[in-house]
């Protein structure tokens, strides 16, 4: 009779360091953030599995152009690029970009003094206007976008100087 209560007190012992081995390595997972799959049921009864996932911050790097020079005069098309790196997006979501220009109400122009000449950003032949979308972005990638000075029948000669402002925000994909 000795030796059998040994024997249970034994299997009670293994089975209560079992269980704390198996919530250490629990914690463990839950702490590294990995994957954990938890099996929830009573003896005979068919059960569900239910897996949690801890998902990393979203992260994104948007390049914008520095700086452009456009010569006097000149009415051609200068393609300017939004570039995205390091893209790291949940499913069902995406950056998008918009711009405006630092005339009245966000209008596209440039400043030489008192002088403004206007200038237009295109996607693919369409015009944008203030406030427009310019790119989206799921992924790394190019968005490229035209700059043109379309009129410089009034312009004077002379540096002129403006800025585009980009608003990047992120959200759920349509």
């Amino acid at each position: 009779m000795q030796l059998a209560a040994s024997h249970d007190k034994e299997t009670v012992d293994m089975k209560r360091f079992s269980s704390r081995v198996l919530l250490l390595v629990c914690a463990t997972l839950l702490l590294l953030g990995m994957p954990l799959q938890v099996f929830v049921a009573e003896e005979n009864e068919q059960s569900d599995v239910h897996a949690y996932t801890k998902l990393a911050a979203p992260t994104y790097t948007i390049i914008i152009p520095p700086d452009l020079y456009v010569p006097y005069a000149d009415v051609t098309d200068t393609t300017l690029q939004l570039t995205a790196t390091n893209v790291s997006l949940e499913p069902g979501k995406q950056v998008s970009v918009r711009v405006n220009g630092t005339g009245a109400a966000g209008a596209f122009q440039l400043f030489n003094g008192t002088a403004s000449l206007d200038y237009e950003l295109r996607i693919s032949p369409a015009p944008l206007v203030p406030g427009d979308v310019v790119a989206i972005f799921t992924a790394n990638g190019t968005s490229p976008f035209d700059l043109r000075i379309p009129d410089w029948t009034n312009a004077i000669p002379g540096p002129y100087l403006g800025h585009m402002v980009f608003s990047i925000s992120y959200h759920d994909s349509p």
